[in-house]
């Protein structure tokens, strides 16, 4: 009996996953093992599909395999991509059910999906004590998710004080993510200066040399720094810092960096810049209409060139081959 693990590849869409159970795998003879069902649930959580994620879970226990960290994890992602949060905390409780030691992704999820459910930054917060008090380090994940939920509970100053415990900690720096939480928090705080202070520390980051906070080649979620700096800035009303931190370092533009600096430009009175940015971005807008009709129209005549014609038709079906006359 073969394993299916070889044939399922974790990029592919959950659908193609999970017909691989479904249909190839009774087929091609294969019995699944645990990788299989680990590849096919991170397809499902890519996807937010939570009711097939929780059919693959309930296919695992009646196979006897016993579930890992990352199978829980995965399973919980897909039930709260889906805000299905009562159910992800129930899935990350059966962790310590189980007996396996959480990681710092299953902590993360755990303190949010707490927050979430109890709707208290307490409970969530009982939460990290809890692990704390096993032993547990602030992790980076755990950082960012403890610094958004504090955020969203209106404890703006709880949130940036343990952001700035965090950094202080050399064995575990925080992560990119980690800094757009404490910005988020400055915003609803209004602190756009210690905003400004965030970004000029990430800066001095390893990520943030070889990108830059602003971006640079591999923008990603660094080049979101930036962007949302600036966010805090035009909130604040400090339209010339805004537009400072969209441009140093460069910002690869995007719709809502377009409609920052559109803002900013026509609130400093700078009508020349805000008129040359709106022709650039209704200028980029209409040559990504463009590729797209492009690669349309490329893909209707492909489909076109490799149809038979009419003639085609005529001959084939004077050779007894079924083939209906379809005008071309």
């Amino acid at each position: 009996m073969h394993h299916a693990s070889c044939i399922i590849h974790p990029h592919q869409a959950w659908r193609r996953a999970l017909d691989v159970f479904e249909s190839q795998m009774p087929r091609m003879k294969m019995e699944p093992d645990i990788l299989s069902y680990d590849l096919s649930l991170r397809a499902n959580a890519r996807a937010a599909q939570w009711e097939a994620s929780l059919a693959l879970a309930d296919r695992m226990e009646r196979a006897g395999l016993r579930r890992s960290i990352w199978t829980y994890t995965t399973i919980a992602q897909a039930l709260s991509s889906a805000e299905k949060w009562e159910g992800t905390l129930k899935v990350l409780n059966s962790i310590a059910e189980d007996k396996l030691p959480h990681s710092a992704v299953s902590q993360a999820m755990l303190i949010t999906a707490t927050s979430e459910v109890t709707k208290s930054w307490k409970a969530a917060w009982d939460v990290w004590q809890h692990f704390k008090d096993k032993g547990s380090k602030l992790q980076p994940q755990v950082v960012t998710a403890l610094v958004n939920m504090l955020a969203s509970h209106g404890e703006d100053m709880r949130a940036l004080q343990l952001f700035a415990t965090a950094r202080s900690r050399t064995e575990h720096p925080v992560s990119i993510d980690s800094y757009l939480a404490a910005v988020a928090a400055c915003e609803k705080s209004g602190r756009w200066e210690l905003a400004l202070k965030i970004q000029y520390l990430a800066n001095l980051n390893p990520w943030g040399k070889r990108e830059g906070a602003g971006g640079g080649k591999g923008h990603g979620r660094s080049g979101l720094l930036a962007e949302a700096v600036a966010g805090v800035l035009c909130s604040a009303g400090q339209w010339e810092r805004a537009m400072k931190a969209l441009s140093t370092p460069k910002v690869p533009m995007n719709a809502r960096r377009y409609n920052i600096s559109i803002a900013c430009t026509s609130r400093c009175e700078m009508w020349e810049e805000a008129l040359t940015l709106l022709w650039e971005w209704g200028r980029k807008t209409r040559a990504k209409a463009a590729r797209a009709n492009r690669q349309n129209l490329e893909e209707e005549r492909r489909r076109t060139a490799q149809r038979p014609s009419a003639e085609e038709l005529m001959a084939m079906n004077r050779l007894h081959v079924r083939v209906p006359l379809v005008p071309n």
